[in-house]
């Protein structure tokens, strides 16, 4: 039987360090949905909100705005 030197079967060590990586990723994963609930937090205690429709209105001003200053160059 081979061995990887370390007296454990090569794909051990490659299951071993897939393990790693995906609790790696999943401690990643949850450390950004933690701060992601902080902001969703910050932002519904952070006052009064505004209306979709607003939302909506204003960015297409910005939109309209960057086209027309991308033209005039």
């Amino acid at each position: 039987m081979k061995t990887d030197g370390t007296g454990r079967r090569p794909y051990c060590r490659t299951a071993s360090d897939s393990l790693g990586l995906a609790k790696e990723q999943e401690a990643t994963r949850q450390g950004r949905l933690d701060a992601l609930r902080v902001e969703i937090e910050h932002g519904a205690t952070s006052g009064p909100g505004i209306s979709g429709d607003q939302v909506f209105a204003n960015a297409r001003k910005r939109i309209a705005g960057i086209a027309a200053d991308a033209t005039n160059r």
